[in-house]
């Protein structure tokens, strides 16, 4: 099914299921069926609300990781690095990318977090910057809850299935959109 039909049926009511979708065409789905990570998460969670504290939740997703990636995240990923190895910014551009898939997690529920990419810098705390996967547009996103993640990618905008415009245009707009989200985050501006 096309990302425009899912649209078309997210307008007839049924939002959150292919919501679910574009997220998971975008990012895949951890293991979260993983008994040890049931377990732990059992271990974790705050008994009344199942809240899980942002370290321990990116803890326990980082063991459930798909064994395979889908093509966007990786794509994603690979621009997001060479992005970084080209910048300036001495405080980033020698870094470690990880990514995450974090959907149907506590990460997700609770972090506003379907994906994480986590820089790591050589002697200082890694940076994670929290993707968001929407089927809101500049129609719908006013009327939905407030944001919490620090790059959102709404379907709308982002078509899959135009591999060429993907390659050349959209993948390397939301790598920048990365790289000025942690540009901000180690180098927070001064208020005015």
């Amino acid at each position: 099914m096309r990302i425009g039909e899912r649209r078309e049926q997210l307008m007839g009511g049924e939002g959150k299921k292919f919501g679910k979708d574009f997220e998971i065409d975008l990012f895949g789905l951890p293991r979260v069926d993983d008994p040890k990570y049931r377990e732990e998460l059992e271990r974790v969670k705050d008994k009344q609300s199942g809240y899980v504290p942002f370290r321990e939740a990116l803890g326990l997703v980082s063991k459930i990781q798909p064994r395979k990636y889908r093509p966007f995240s990786i794509k994603l990923t690979h621009e997001i690095a060479r992005a970084l190895g080209q910048n300036k910014n001495p405080d980033i551009n020698d870094s470690r990318i990880r990514f995450y898939t974090t959907v149907d997690t506590p990460l997700d529920t609770f972090h506003g977090a379907d994906a994480i990419i986590e820089v790591r810098r050589e002697g200082k705390e890694p940076i994670q910057i929290r993707l968001g996967a929407t089927m809101a547009d500049e129609y719908t996103k006013d009327n939905r809850q407030s944001k919490k993640s620090d790059v959102e990618i709404e379907a709308s905008w982002l078509n899959l299935e135009d591999e060429e415009a993907l390659d050349k245009e959209k993948i390397p707009e939301l790598a920048a959109r990365v790289i000025s989200q942690l540009e901000e985050k180690v180098m927070p501006k001064e208020p005015a």
